[in-house]
């Protein structure tokens, strides 16, 4: 039998991370590489949603531009 001990820190602050316990929201101690892996993944998820919507933001300000240019 394995027994893994996670201790959960909720400190005041900016987003932290494994790399950044000093600092922010560090949700769990990562002495585990399962709980490292499921934060770096959830991390990689929310960078690419906002990734997503500023291209989309991009490309919809683009299209107004040129729609505007070719009409004057």
């Amino acid at each position: 039998m394995v027994r893994v001990e996670l201790r959960a820190t909720v400190e005041m602050g900016g987003a932290g991370g494994p790399s950044d316990p000093g600092r922010g929201k560090n949700p769990v101690d990562f002495s585990t590489e399962y709980g490292f892996d499921q934060w770096t993944i959830q991390k990689k998820q929310k960078i690419r949603k906002r990734l997503l919507k500023v291209r989309q933001e991009c490309s919809k300000q683009e299209r107004n531009h040129r729609i505007k240019s070719s009409s004057s």
